[in-house]
């Protein structure tokens, strides 16, 4: 990209009159950054694609589950879902203090850190139905979280399908052999096109929900 060559010559006469070296780059770094910005919103017809393909993440493949969650040991499970590129850069994901739904001082359960799977933006609503692993969810306290089958000090892996009843459902796979899958109802909803993945703790009628994108245009809900 070249800039016209009366803009050349306005950034040379600003140099002139600065006066010293230091006046000179000050005068000319704002003045050439502002007019190299307006040239590439010109040539893109004033509008900017934010977060596109181009300066998203790695393109990463999640690998299929073979087998059957509902049949299948709890550990494979697991094992399976620790083996998963999981996106933990800052802003993909999110963590809070839960809001406890018990009677305690502070109101807040334990501080839980949700990152979705590094793929998941990428899944096809084929590739949903039959069952993918969406998301993990960390948790950083000595108290569980039993809703979604966390543990203390726990980490319980959030797999989606529609397989199993043809609805649409949400299990939490926890990494203690103690705490049973927690299975719930999850919504799919049409969402905007995503270049990257990510997760989100979205608080509904007093209760943590937790979001992710499952798909190049779909979230997925907890309800």
């Amino acid at each position: 990209m070249s800039l016209p060559p009366t803009l050349v010559q306005r950034l040379v006469d600003a140099a002139r009159l600065s006066g010293t070296r230091g006046q000179a780059l000050r005068t000319m770094v704002p003045l050439f950054l502002a007019v190299v910005f307006g040239v590439v919103i010109a040539q893109l017809g004033g509008k900017v694609a934010v977060g596109s393909p181009e300066g998203g993440l790695p393109e990463i493949d999640m690998p299929r589950y073979d087998g059957d969650v509902d049949r299948d040991s709890r550990q494979d499970v697991v094992d399976f879902a620790r083996t998963a590129p999981y996106a933990g850069e800052l802003g993909l994901g999110d963590d809070q203090s839960l809001q406890s739904g018990q009677d305690t001082v502070s109101g807040y359960g334990p501080h839980v850190r949700i990152e979705p799977v590094a793929a998941a933006h990428r899944y096809t609503p084929d590739e949903l139905a039959a069952g993918r692993f969406i998301g993990r969810l960390i948790n950083f306290d000595p108290e569980p979280y039993p809703r979604l089958g966390l543990g203390a000090h726990d980490t319980t892996y959030w797999w989606v399908d529609s397989s199993a009843n043809a609805r649409w459902r949400a299990v939490f796979f926890s990494t203690d052999p103690a705490i049973q899958p927690v299975t719930m109802p999850v919504r799919v909803e049409p969402s905007a096109t995503w270049w990257q993945p990510l997760a989100r703790w979205v608080a509904a009628g007093g209760v943590d929900e937790v979001w992710a994108t499952c798909g190049a245009d779909a979230v997925c809900r907890t309800d």
